[in-house]
């Protein structure tokens, strides 16, 4: 059962996550703002936090998604490791 006692823990894909950093109006960014507002708990390791940033700062990321910045994916990773488990 999922309640504000015992929340939904989960592993974010690195797809899923840099879709809601790019988008404001999609699926993906309400799971993201769904960890960010501790409806869920993200589960984080040193190794997944190295593949976001290894992703999400690829040089042809960052090329492609004009409003995803290395400031802005290290906002979200510090967010996501403050409320992860």
């Amino acid at each position: 059962m999922i309640t504000p006692d015992f929340p939904l823990r989960l592993v974010l894909d690195t797809n899923v996550l840099l879709a809601g950093l790019v988008s404001s109006t999609s699926a993906s960014q309400r799971i993201v703002d769904a960890l960010t507002a501790r409806r869920a708990v993200p589960l984080i390791s040193p190794p997944v936090i190295a593949e976001y940033r290894a992703v999400l700062l690829h040089p042809q990321v960052l090329d492609r998604f004009e409003n995803l910045t290395a400031r802005r994916v290290a906002l979200a990773l510090h967010r996501l490791r403050y409320v992860s488990d």
